[in-house]
């Protein structure tokens, strides 16, 4: 059943949907990025393994979902 939302309501859903769609490009971009450094190795100046540059640059490692979701080496 639908029920009506309050002006202030239909207001916090608009703004939580754009946070929301800016969110998940930003995810998309990052995803971009990782592939790109990972399938280039453009981390091997610095690191041995794209698994070593993503803990050591930004502490992800494989419980941060990245490596679940076939961003890993």
């Amino acid at each position: 059943m639908n029920q009506k939302l309050s002006d202030r309501e239909r207001a916090r859903f608009s703004a939580c949907k754009k946070q929301i769609s800016d969110g998940l490009q930003t995810c998309f971009d990052t995803g971009a990025a990782l592939t790109e450094i990972r399938d280039s190795k453009l981390y091997r100046e610095e690191f041995n393994t794209f698994s070593d540059f993503c803990q050591h640059t930004y502490q992800i490692g494989k419980e941060s979902g990245f490596f679940e979701k076939g961003i890993e080496e």
